[in-house]
């Protein structure tokens, strides 16, 4: 009996136990532990998605930023332009140009 005690057994229980490293165990104190761990888990995976999003909305305002420099630099571009006729010898020199160039493929 004595030898069953050392282990840390409970015969008439049977509810405790002592492990390789001589700290006891309890299924209350498994559950204790597996809440902790659940509640830890729980945790990490809320501040990962949370970080997560921070970053992606972070991404998204530089995204629109840089879209709407380049927006205003088109403008601008478009607004030095002018609309200018071409000529009548113009139009014949580039339909020349695109005749010259022109290939019969077959695909």
């Amino acid at each position: 009996m004595n030898k069953n005690k050392e282990q840390g057994q409970d015969l008439n229980k049977g509810l405790t136990a002592v492990s390789k490293c001589g700290k006891t165990l309890s299924r209350r104190t498994f559950i204790k532990k597996a809440a902790v761990g659940g509640i830890a888990i729980a945790s990490a995976a809320g501040i990962i998605k949370a970080a997560k999003t921070l970053a992606e909305a972070e991404a998204e305002k530089r995204e629109y930023a840089a879209y709407v420099h380049d927006e205003l630099q088109q403008d601008k571009i478009m607004k030095d332009k002018k609309y200018v006729l071409m000529t009548k010898e113009e139009k014949e020199e580039m339909l020349k140009m695109f005749a010259d160039n022109y290939k019969y493929e077959q695909a």
